[in-house]
């Protein structure tokens, strides 16, 4: 499966079915580094703003390609960027697929912006 289709798909099903749910769609990794290739998998995470949009998260393998889905809070990446927590590069790293609101991109980019900032210094 493309993987571009696949991110596609599923912001398709978040923008109908749970955009009450959700703040954000990230894609990470090789996708966003144009490194992909034939058995590349596809890492996304979404940011909750419910229960509902918190159980979204997913795995799966299809095509012997993973595609992983996984809920982070916007309280774990005010940590994350602030260094309290290592992984800072799937905030300063990530490409936004899906924001629910402009408040929701502009609260990421400000998360981004104190990630860069941090992992400056260090």
């Amino acid at each position: 499966m493309d993987l571009i289709r696949a991110a596609k798909l599923l912001v398709g099903k978040i923008s109908r079915d749970y955009a009450d749910d959700v703040s954000l769609v990230v894609v990470m990794g090789s996708y966003v580094h144009g490194a992909t290739h034939a058995r590349s998998d596809l890492d996304l995470y979404l940011v909750p703003k419910t229960s509902r949009g918190y159980n979204l998260g997913f795995t799966f393998i299809l095509n012997r390609i993973g595609f992983d889905f996984w809920a982070v809070s916007w309280e774990r990446l005010e940590r994350i960027a602030g260094n309290e927590e290592q992984n800072a590069s799937i905030i300063t790293d990530g490409e936004v697929l899906y924001c629910a609101s402009e408040d929701d991109g502009r609260r990421f980019e400000c998360l981004r912006e104190r990630a860069q900032r941090v992992g400056d210094r260090a």
